[in-house]
């Protein structure tokens, strides 16, 4: 895990999703389908972001590193994993922003 000193600063703290903010907001979404990418769009609201499709195989130090990602969702249940899963693998990457379930 990593310490509080580690310079991804976009890691260690919450998201905030500001919509008078103009910069995009890199949001992973791990293994959705489509109708939960448009809840997922439709909760974000206003907020300008960049939605970011990956694999839960693909998630890890290098991927966190590489998109610095304010916001993870995930569905909260699938055939190969579940949320905790995604959760675990995060903890262990040092991950600290936020992460949402998507359910049926």
């Amino acid at each position: 895990m990593r310490d509080r000193t580690d310079p991804r600063t976009n890691i260690l703290r919450a998201a905030n999703f500001n919509a008078s903010l103009s910069k995009h907001r890199p949001v992973l979404c791990i293994d959705l389908l489509p109708c939960h990418l448009g809840t997922v769009e439709a909760n974000l609201g206003t907020a300008e972001v960049s939605l970011m499709k990956v694999t839960f195989t693909s998630l890890g130090d290098e991927l966190l590193d590489k998109t610095r990602p304010e916001l993870i969702v995930a569905p909260l249940f699938s055939e190969r994993f579940d949320v905790v899963d995604v959760a675990e693998t995060l903890s262990f990457c040092g991950y600290f922003g936020e992460l949402w379930a998507v359910g049926p």
